[in-house]
């Protein structure tokens, strides 16, 4: 079973991606949605932020019935999630990637980051430097245990 990263900007669009890469393989695979937020500054900010109310938001009766319908069309997907990360740096991010066992990540040649919040982070830099290897385009995913070997991919996976 693979577990793939997607950044995600909590629109439906976004979620095209899942169906391609389920498309393109028979493993199992869990997805997790991810958006990366900065940690607050101060106390006060921390404080505003209690319960990450604004940000579970976010994730709309829409979305939610999006990854419903992508899951129930297609039997290899185990797991659709959504995580966010608090933090921005490389560190920061590999233990958020080991934690959450990510084996790949989808960060498409044409992936364009999206500010849905101030507190947003574009997760780019992190992704390339992870270390993880970066799926450009969906075919073929195949198990891996190397997560320093990139995975050769066809090109042109558009969002």
């Amino acid at each position: 079973m693979n577990t793939i990263l997607i950044p995600t900007d909590f629109t439906v669009g976004s979620l095209e991606i899942m169906n391609t890469l389920a498309r393109g393989t028979d493993n199992k695979l869990n997805f997790i949605l991810f958006h990366a937020f900065d940690m607050p500054g101060s106390l006060v900010e921390a404080m505003s932020r209690a319960g990450i109310n604004s940000h579970n938001k976010l994730i709309t009766e829409n979305l939610r019935l999006a990854c419903k319908r992508i899951k129930a069309n297609n039997n290899n997907i185990a797991n659709i999630s959504f995580r966010n990360m608090y933090g921005t740096t490389i560190a920061a991010f590999k233990n958020y990637a080991e934690a959450n066992a990510i084996d790949m990540i989808a960060l498409p040649p044409d992936f364009r980051f999206v500010h849905i919040t101030r507190e947003s982070v574009d997760p780019t830099r992190m992704f390339k430097k992870s270390g993880l290897p970066l799926l450009s385009s969906p075919y073929p995913i195949r198990e891996t245990t190397d997560t320093n070997a990139d995975v050769n991919m066809n090109p042109g996976l558009a969002v």
